[in-house]
């Protein structure tokens, strides 16, 4: 279906997930492995993107496995924003800090200098929805105020 695509003319994608099909898991790492190299040849055909948009766990997948863009040219020569988000934000074994390997940020954004940058992380989205629901509660509170009781 990929190859219908006319993939040099898109210039916006977001990238946010990655299913492994289950009939490879006992194949472990040559799987990861694998996929991985699927997403970097991707990659190296959306040169005119320019609103790119990644899962954090893609980052994390793409560091672990490095070693595949660490000669490859950055193909994203138009990238104007670049922006990783968690997809799972409630993840319990979720690593607090996700560290962006310098390789896989210099092949994202070299070839693209002027490119916006931003990295939203679990902790900013986990505050922005525990301050929703604060908002919310107060909000109840002020229409629906606890009756004084009469003395």
């Amino acid at each position: 279906m990929a190859s219908t695509w006319d993939l040099p003319a898109l210039t916006a994608l977001d990238l946010h997930s990655i299913a492994l099909p289950d009939d490879n898991a006992d194949e472990g790492i040559n799987v990861i492995s694998k996929y991985a190299h699927h997403i970097v040849s991707l990659f190296q055909k959306l040169h005119n993107v320019k609103f790119l948009e990644l899962s954090l766990e893609i980052v994390e997948f793409l560091s672990s496995n490095q070693d595949l863009i660490l000669h490859q040219p950055s193909p994203f020569v138009n990238l104007k924003s670049l922006k990783i988000y968690p997809e799972t934000v409630w993840y319990y074994n979720a690593p607090k800090k996700v560290a962006m390997s310098t390789e896989l940020k210099s092949y994202l954004l070299d070839s693209s200098p002027r490119a916006t940058f931003t990295m939203v992380l679990r902790e900013e989205i986990k505050a922005q929805k525990l301050m929703a629901d604060l908002r919310v509660h107060l909000e109840k509170k002020m229409i629906n105020p606890r009756p004084k009781e009469l003395a």
